[in-house]
């Protein structure tokens, strides 16, 4: 036991959840809010012995202090990022499209950035009555923040649009190209300063189970349509020397895992097109990001598709209550069942739940903003582990992932 905790905490250590660690793991203070009838994770005093139910959760609207950003919740249902004034002026003023931004992830960067206030911000998804949704809510959130601007930003105001688009189509992407760059005239560079491509979509299926349409889908949503912007995009960018390409890739990228080959594949794309991009657009002053993501409280697994291209329609445990496997490392527990509130008491709550959306997006803009160009964001501890085990003893982990696999087929077929 004392080499699991040993080793536990030499990775942790190596990863950017130091801090979080300690805070959790070492310091002790009470929680000064009030606590809820499910008692937060994030308070070590309030743990009980009591099974943890299925519906427990964090609160996910807490202050992130060491951004220097908040995110409060308003009676209206929609959140505000208080982004610092540094992480604000990098996209005051600009012209910004948004793929995938109708919900999850996506429609908490919109709230973040029309915070900042940007001259355009264009979004785009395939559900229309939602974007239109998500650009009202960005517009009250414009109009609250514009009261605390500065009176040298009292002249500014927020133009947001809504373009429907289908990522799987390369029509809907080529048209969207067109009206994103039309719209952009009217704004101060004539042309898209900022393209985050977010739109996606996940697999869950193994590779013999999996249609090549599958693969193709996949290929075309989460890596050749963000291409296709950028192609269309970036040659303004290099005309006035300045721009930012954001994509918002995955751990996936990063490390291939069983029942994701289709998946893994469209994000290393991602990966690979990106780093040899950056290098061919570091002299023009335009700047590429990409952001790998865990495991965040948003509707991916829902929307994902199986190997035969039917939807998975499932919220992943992974997603809704964070993995298992790190409690392990903490306490011996055997299964689901028995895993308790005591038996999280040493876990980081990064560890239980899967991310806030409106957090995890505080922490990409700030972290673009701040010039960072490949970063992990909302990363269990597993994960981290797994990308240091991949340098470190890449045999190690592959030996892992075959056993997972292996649980995983054998689960299946009991459930069949």
């Amino acid at each position: 036991m004392f080499v699991t905790y040993t080793i536990s905490l030499v990775l942790l250590l190596l990863t950017d959840s130091a801090t979080a660690f300690h805070a959790s793991f070492i310091t002790r203070k009470p929680n000064p809010r009030p606590l809820s009838p499910l008692v937060s994770i994030q308070s070590r005093w309030a743990f009980s012995s009591a099974p943890l139910r299925p519906d427990s959760r964090v609160s996910p609207i807490d202050s992130i202090s060491k951004m220097g950003a908040t995110i409060s919740k308003n009676p209206q249902d929609t959140h505000e990022i208080h982004l610092p004034n540094a992480t604000q002026e990098q996209y005051r003023n600009k012209a910004i499209l948004l793929t995938g931004a109708s919900r999850g992830l996506g429609r908490s960067l919109a709230h973040a950035l029309a915070s900042c206030h940007p001259s355009l911000l264009i979004l785009s998804g395939r559900d229309k009555e939602a974007l239109e949704s998500v650009k009202a809510e960005c517009l009250q959130i414009a109009t609250r923040t514009q009261a605390t601007q500065d009176a040298t930003h009292d002249e500014e105001t927020i133009r947001v649009e809504c373009l429907q688009c289908d990522l799987r189509d390369k029509s809907s992407v080529e048209n969207l190209a067109t009206s994103s760059l039309q719209l952009a005239k009217s704004s101060p560079s004539a042309t898209i300063d900022i393209l985050i491509n977010n739109g996606g979509i996940s697999s869950r299926s193994s590779f013999l189970e999996t249609r090549l349409e599958v693969d193709e889908r996949l290929m075309q949503v989460n890596f050749l349509s963000g291409a296709g912007l950028a192609k269309a995009v970036v040659p303004g960018m290099v005309e006035r020397s300045g721009g930012r390409i954001v994509w918002i890739s995955s751990v996936q990228g990063k490390i291939g895992t069983p029942y994701r080959t289709s998946y893994a594949a469209s994000k290393f794309a991602v990966q690979g097109y990106c780093e040899a991009l950056r290098a061919e657009l570091a002299s023009s002053n335009v700047s590429v990001h990409v952001v790998s993501p865990g495991y965040i409280r948003t509707n991916l697994s829902m929307s994902a598709v199986m190997g035969d291209g039917k939807a998975y329609s499932k919220m992943d445990e992974t997603t809704a209550n964070g993995t298992f496997i790190e409690c392990c490392l903490f306490r011996r527990v055997k299964s689901r069942a028995s895993l308790t509130r005591r038996s999280l008491r040493y876990a980081p709550p990064s560890f239980i739940v899967g991310a806030d959306p409106h957090r995890v997006a505080c922490e990409i803009l700030t972290s673009v903003a701040n010039n960072k160009s490949d970063f992990v964001v909302a990363a269990t501890f597993s994960a981290r582990a797994a990308l240091w085990l991949k340098f470190l003893a890449p045999s190690f982990l592959e030996g892992l992932l075959m056993k997972r696999f292996e649980k995983g087929s054998l689960e299946s077929k009991k459930d069949r």
